[in-house]
């Protein structure tokens, strides 16, 4: 079963004056980000596998900066049904590994000023901002069954161990 698509996201934004807002709070600047994936499952009778290839690029500008980066992010997930007996039927075990990629925003990478209100602290740019990346592994147990107590039900339950191991991630620091 192939699946594949893909995705775009612009970003303009011009600050200025009374009915454009104050640019001291929300800086100017184009974002372009875009993304294509492919993804294929391949399932026998007992084994279930899913691959996947992500790219994503962006391009972040303003009068100042011109930043862009791109990343390619796997996905795979091989999930195991090994019990046919009525009371375990639709028991699957599963283990993914998946990489990601995030870009950071305008208002991340290019902002700049001082708070609007209560304690003043400054905003400084960050033009250096690097995109997230990420690897998560997973590892489970699945288990449906259909028409239990009538025709036309479900169950479904599921238990997962993951962890997210995040390169770069970003975050406002406060700086004294």
């Amino acid at each position: 079963e192939l699946s594949y698509g893909g995705d775009w996201v612009g970003d303009d934004v011009k600050t200025g004056g009374a009915a454009g807002g104050d640019s001291f709070y929300t800086p100017s600047g184009k974002r372009n980000v875009s993304g294509a994936y492919v993804q294929d499952k391949l399932t026998w009778d007992w084994l279930e596998v899913i691959a996947g290839l992500r790219y994503d690029s962006y391009i972040l500008k303003n009068d100042t900066h011109d930043i862009s980066g791109d990343g390619l992010s796997p996905r795979v997930t091989v999930g195991v049904s090994p019990f046919e007996s009525a009371g375990l039927a639709g028991l699957q075990f599963y283990g993914t590994y998946a990489e990601g990629y995030r870009s950071p925003s305008i208002t991340e990478t290019l902002i700049s000023g001082n708070h609007p209100a209560g304690v003043s602290f400054p905003f400084l740019p960050n033009p250096n901002l690097r995109p997230e990346t990420g690897k998560t592994t997973e590892f489970g147990v699945n288990y449906k069954q259909n028409d239990i107590f009538e025709a036309g039900d479900a169950l479904r339950l599921k238990a997962a161990y993951f962890n997210n191991d995040v390169d770069d991630y970003i975050d406002g620091v406060t700086q004294s």
